[in-house]
């Protein structure tokens, strides 16, 4: 049996990315003959559960068998470990003698491009993506990368059984590339116009580090795990996420699978997953999302099943077994 050490890195800040390639050392033995661990700190490793726990409900069997931290000549004898995109101990991580093969994972960082982040044209690192647009992407600054897709489990996203408020949804994040202040902009016109009832938030609020408290503000869920999520997303009419730099954005298809559409401005996804009947791409600035608000608002048939079963039927392709598998046959290449 394979042992895989997914490596975190001491810049960890909490973001998706990371909890998914934790999820992924879960996964690994669930799907092929592997066993895995996290290597980090046991404070971090204890906050590293906290998050997976909130952010994607309760996960059972997670095992956190390796928790130390790096450079450290007590890393776990391995034969494949994986790090993160933007570790910025690279270069020690290279030097762990007791690994014998080393890759990297871009399951969810922005557009990945090479030129943004050297890691990825690191010598004698095996490199795996999530879609075929970052793959392209890397390749395009003279990289090569492996595309394993990414997990998705979609049978805990569905339309809840209750009455649809028509809020407007907006993620709250402290990083200006989210725009999540043009998102409140835009949704409080959206109420002022009568197209929404007001404003619901999700995300940590950190106090909102500043930011401006929507005047329309109906209620904020700083910790939501997935029946919150669930229920928010089946309330609301529409959910605004107009970030500059996005990386698989899979927010808009937990939306969009309990029926609430979205307004995207950025993401890494291929193309075909934004079908026009359930997300919707608009420029950065004010006057193109809310545009893109308005006529959706106005139009957009809430009792049409095609753009539920359309997405369903999307992301079998992009099961946690599928993409268990690909890493495996990745890394036996």
């Amino acid at each position: 049996m394979w042992e895989v050490v997914i490596e975190i890195p001491e810049n960890y800040t909490g973001c998706g990315g990371v909890s998914r390639m934790i999820r992924l050392v879960m996964e690994l033995p669930r799907w092929a003959k592997c066993s895995g661990g996290i290597a980090h700190t046991k404070e971090l490793a204890d906050e590293l559960e906290c998050h997976l726990r909130i952010q994607r409900g309760p996960v059972e069997g997670l095992d956190l068998p390796y928790t130390i931290g790096l450079p450290d000549s007590t890393f776990p004898r391995c034969e494949w470990a994986i790090t993160y995109s933007d570790n910025p101990h690279i270069k020690e991580f290279m030097e762990l003698k007791q690994v014998k093969n080393k890759a990297i994972m871009m399951l969810s960082y922005g557009m990945c491009l090479a030129r943004e982040t050297p890691n990825v044209l690191t010598p004698g690192l095996k490199v795996m993506c999530s879609t075929t647009k970052i793959k392209k992407a890397i390749e395009a600054d003279g990289g090569k990368a492996e595309n394993v897709g990414f997990g998705f489990d979609s049978s805990v996203w569905y339309p809840e059984e209750v009455e649809r408020q028509k809020y407007a949804l907006v993620m709250y994040h402290s990083s200006p590339d989210k725009n999540y202040q043009l998102a409140v902009d835009v949704a409080e016109k959206l109420v002022i116009k009568g197209l929404v009832k007001g404003i619901v938030t999700f995300g940590k609020s950190d106090g909102w580090s500043g930011a401006k408290k929507p005047r329309h503000h109906k209620a904020h869920y700083p910790d939501a795990d997935v029946a919150t999520l669930r229920k928010v997303y089946s309330e609301s009419g529409i959910f605004i996420m107009p970030s500059k730099t996005e990386g698989l954005n899979l927010t808009p298809i937990e939306a969009t699978l309990c029926g609430c559409p979205s307004i995207i401005c950025d993401g890494a996804w291929d193309d075909v997953y934004y079908s026009g009947l359930n997300c919707f791409r608009a420029d950065p600035t004010f006057d193109d999302v809310y545009r893109q608000c308005e006529g959706l608002l106005q139009g957009y048939n809430y009792h049409q099943p095609i753009f539920f079963d359309f997405m369903k039927e999307q992301m079998k392709q992009h099961t946690w077994e599928k993409t268990a598998e690909k890493v495996i046959k990745c890394l036996s290449v």
